[in-house]
């Protein structure tokens, strides 16, 4: 009955490695564990069927039962199981019933093979799902000569009864017949014993087979490295395996559970009451196996994260169930791996603080909460006054410390039910549920304030700072949704700085002054296209490497009389009707197609890419008014006109429906994605939209020198245009170093003001002629994306760098107590590393590292704040010597030489 359970337990195992193997980063190990399982149902030397539970189609068969049945393996696997049967519907039944009746885990059948041939066999069975369908997993034995050997002694016996009843008939007739009576009883006896002999020598080789085929079932359930666990229901004992104890630490303190109350100690309790129910649900039958994650308490003092599968695998006669058994697998990495893609897509990387995705969907939730109870929210939109040249006095890692700091304070100040989000940049908004009376609302709006504009000491340093806020609150008469309520706060703000700083403006959603200074600023920016006082001015996009020039992106400018050259952040916010909108994206789109043409004519061919709001793209008659515009240019040829939409618009499901985006491709327009990184698209949702060009944002590119986890999303995006087949251009261009990096990270295609800030359409000729790229740039080559670690490494270091001279300078806090190198170890364990040992730059890489861990253990023992500074000072020298060695490895482009070398050094560590 164990080696039964044990098969089952494996096959479990399978069942639930199948149907786990679509994880992402976990795949590759799944699908290798998921392929040797496979492999061992294929090899294994009794005869396995997998059989469609509903259909009773044979799935899959093992050699084994290709050979037994006569069958080649593809054409038994046409067959049902039922054509495999030689019994009649009531000889089934009966087996049925009889097998329930004695309570046997295994029904005994007559199967006919190829040849015609009537076979006796046992089958036994396990439920498990396979590919998304209920299958079963059949264990066929012959047993034929078991039945036969049954089959004689029954007839023995028989003739045995028969002869004895004949022999006392005739006990009166004659002694004679008596002796022979005798004698023919001793003969049956004798016949008897002899083949009870036989079966007993058969019984024990069956025996052995059987506790070999245990062994075999033990080792897969080994290499499938997953714990198992039987419970018995009327004794609550509990059986766990090796792995179930080294999962858990349990093994280290010998502390093996017993019974199910062991384990619900260690069970989170967050966990136990779901838990409960499915184990409930399916004890009862209501549930056919158990399928679920929790928590379970590591003997260390973390929580693990365990996939448990499994059910109920015998029951009575009367249903009730008696056995348990099943399987679970640590799935904590893959938790891990998604609570960080959650984290990315949700919160701030600089301050923890929830972004605008994570600030809407809760403002959404609790602008519907507020008609079910009645209450109402209030939003503050906080802006620092003067922060952009307190970030170039005391630089962007002080910068950042400000605004962590700053974060933490507003924090402070509120209430749990309330939420504090950056933005980005300075800016901030609090999301304030429950609002009392006006008082109380003033109230909570100061203390917000006060802790944005009080000091900030970081080091030697006592930087003073003032905010702006703005404020509105909801319900409102009128209906309007997230997006417009924050865009109120945020015009509230505005009102407050032009108003002299430092102050909270509310927005007045009755007031008429409010909605006349409104319309008196929509007035004007329409105005100012009929006095053509606005302008468009066009920022070149180039190969960084060659140096050529593949485009401009028109940007708008407000040539105002009074104020001078505005920038759209300055008077775009106010409108905010698709009419308005579209009136303004029709006359931008206008304008780059006449330049367009006027450069065509001028032996100047460049192509010019147009911003468009997604308010204007979602009007049903977008592409009907562009393909009529169009019209008007047919000089300009296919390709040359690019929208660029943002990707959170371009991904929004109205937008994909409408097929806008599929029509402009076909009018020879192309498509970019701006902005990208800042959403968290879904890849079906990427894959449908008709882009060619992904850009990456700005704020990844900009900060991606120092910043070791900018440099993973430019990664991650760079792969995601190239698993797709995208172009990828980078925004945010500033410096040199930022081009050198992204040609190595194999991005060509770039912006910024290290190529060119944008240009009047009059000076871009002569920037073109004048403009070199960079020699650095030419002579900078893609690094193989395999060796891009050490790319991760430089820059990992280089942040170090900088955070621990922020600390001994007096202008940051400890960066770390002890920490283990990811970047530099990681690749110092690489093919690359390996093949480029004898390298001085490499030997110098290992002699850094090992200097680097032993004075990060130093750290760990030294508990005193400023007693570290020697240790940091020494941390920040090794880190500062690994850069260079790095950046000298990287220089000289020696990964370009390895060839042959690397592929004999991964043969060799293969091997």
């Amino acid at each position: 009955m164990r080696v039964s359970l044990s098969l089952r337990c494996a096959i479990l195992a399978l069942g639930m490695l199948c149907l786990s193997s679509g994880s992402l980063r976990a795949q590759q190990t799944i699908e290798g564990i998921s392929f040797e399982l496979a492999r061992l149902f294929d090899r294994h030397s009794a005869a396995l069927l997998l059989v469609d539970a509903d259909t009773g189609e044979i799935l899959r068969a093992n050699g084994a039962a290709s050979e037994f049945y006569g069958y080649p393996p593809a054409e038994l696997e046409k067959l049902r199981i039922d054509d495999l049967n030689a019994q009649s519907p009531d000889e089934l039944e009966h087996e049925l019933a009889l097998a329930a009746r004695e309570q046997r885990d295994h029904l005994v059948y007559r199967h006919r093979l190829a040849n015609g041939d009537v076979r006796s066999v046992e089958l036994r069975n396990s439920a498990m799902r396979w590919a998304g369908r209920k299958t079963l997993i059949f264990v066929v034995t012959d047993i034929s000569e078991r039945v036969e050997l049954s089959a004689a002694l029954a007839r023995l016996k028989n003739q045995s009864e028969a002869t004895i009843a004949y022999q006392v008939d005739q006990i009166r007739e004659s002694s004679r017949l008596i002796e022979i009576g005798l004698g023919s009883i001793a003969l049956a006896a004798l016949a008897l014993v002899f083949y009870l002999w036989i079966g007993r020598r058969r019984l024990l080789r069956a025996e052995a087979d059987l506790r070999e085929e245990k062994q075999r079932l033990d080792n897969v359930v080994r290499v499938t490295d997953i714990g198992t666990w039987e419970l018995s229901v009327d004794t609550g004992e509990l059986v766990v395996n090796e792995r179930f104890l080294s999962l858990t630490g349990l093994q280290k303190e010998s502390r093996e559970p017993k019974t199910l109350a062991d384990i619900a100690e260690l069970v989170h309790e967050d966990d136990v009451e779901k838990i409960h129910a499915a184990l409930i649900e399916n004890l009862k039958g209501v549930s056919e196996y158990i399928d679920d994650e929790l928590r379970i308490a590591h003997s260390d003092g973390h929580w693990i994260w365990l996939q448990l599968h499994g059910g109920v695998v015998r029951r009575d006669s009367s249903g009730r169930a008696l056995l348990l058994a099943g399987a679970m697998r640590d799935v904590t990495s893959r938790k891990s791996r998604k609570d960080h893609l959650y984290q990315l897509a949700n919160y701030d990387s600089l301050t923890g603080l929830p972004n605008r995705t994570a600030l809407l969907e809760r403002l959404r939730t609790a602008m519907e909460a507020t008609h079910e109870n009645g209450q109402q929210l209030a939003i503050a939109f906080i802006d620092l006054d003067d922060f952009k040249p307190v970030n170039e006095r005391y630089g962007h890692i002080i910068g950042d410390e400000i605004l962590i700091s700053i974060g933490k304070r507003m924090l402070g100040v509120m209430r749990e039910c309330d939420t504090v989000a950056r933005l980005g940049g300075d800016e901030f908004v609090a999301l304030i549920n429950d609002v009392g009376d006006e008082s109380e609302a003033q109230g909570l709006f100061k203390r917000l304030l006060q802790a944005a504009s009080e000091p900030v000491a970081i080091g030697k340093h006592r930087i003073h700072l003032n905010a702006s806020m703005g404020t509105t609150r909801y319900p409102q008469a009128h209906s309007l949704d997230a997006d417009q309520l924050l865009r109120q706060a945020d015009q509230a703000m505005y009102d407050a700085k032009n108003s002299g700083k430092n102050r909270i403006r509310s927005f007045d959603v009755g007031s008429l002054e409010t909605a006349s200074h409104r319309r008196r600023a929509v007035s004007a920016v329409l105005e100012a296209i009929d006095a053509r006082e606005l302008c468009l001015h066009y920022q070149p996009k180039v190969n960084m490497r060659s140096g050529e020039l593949i485009g401009v992106e028109a940007l708008l400018r407000w040539q105002h009389p009074e104020r001078g050259l505005l920038l759209p952040g300055e008077f775009l916010p106010f409108l905010d009707s698709a009419a308005d909108i579209t009136r303004l994206g029709e006359w931008v789109l206008q304008e780059a197609l006449e330049q367009c043409s006027r450069w065509i004519r001028d032996g100047f061919p460049c192509p010019v890419s147009v911003n468009i709001d997604v308010l204007q793209f979602k009007r049903p008659d977008f592409t009907t008014r562009l393909s009529d515009l169009l019209g008007n240019y047919p000089g300009v040829p296919e390709g040359f006109l690019e929208l660029e939409i943002l990707e959170t618009g371009a991904l929004e499901e109205d937008v994909l429906a409408s097929g806008a985006l599929r029509r402009c491709r076909e009018m020879g327009l192309r498509i970019s994605l701006d902005d990208f990184g800042t959403g968290f698209s879904s890849l079906s949702y990427l894959k449908s939209v008709p882009a060619e060009t992904l850009k990456i944002d700005r704020s990844f590119v900009m900060s991606m020198l120092t910043d070791p986890n900018d440099l993973s999303i430019i990664q991650g995006v760079l792969g995601l245009a190239q698993a797709f087949n995208r172009e990828c251009i980078a925004e945010g261009v500033e410096s040199e170093e930022h081009g050198k990096l992204l040609l190595r990270l194999g991005c060509e295609l770039g912006q910024g003001f290290a190529i060119a800030k944008a240009l009047p359409a009059s000076e871009l000729r002569d920037w073109h002629q004048s403009w070199r790229a960079p020699d650095s740039w030419t002579r900078a080559l893609p690094i193989p994306r395999e060796e891009h670690l050490v790319l991760y490494a430089e820059v990992e270091m280089r942040n170090w760098r900088e955070l621990i001279g922020a600390y001994l300078e007096g202008g940051g806090p400890p960066p770390f107590t002890a920490r283990s190198t990811t970047g530099l170890g990681g690749w110092l364990k690489g093919t690359a590393a390996r093949a480029l040992r004898g390298e001085p730059e490499v030997l110098e890489l290992h002699r850094c590292h090992n200097s680097i861990t032993m004075l990060l253990g130093d750290l760990q023992k030294t508990p005193m704040p400023r007693a570290t500074d020697e240790i940091y000072e020494a941390l920040r020298d090794q880190c500062n010597k690994a850069e260079d060695e790095l950046g000298r490895l990287v220089e000289r482009n020696a990964f370009m030489a390895l060839g042959s070398r690397l592929r004999l050094v991964s043969k060799r560590h293969a091997s």
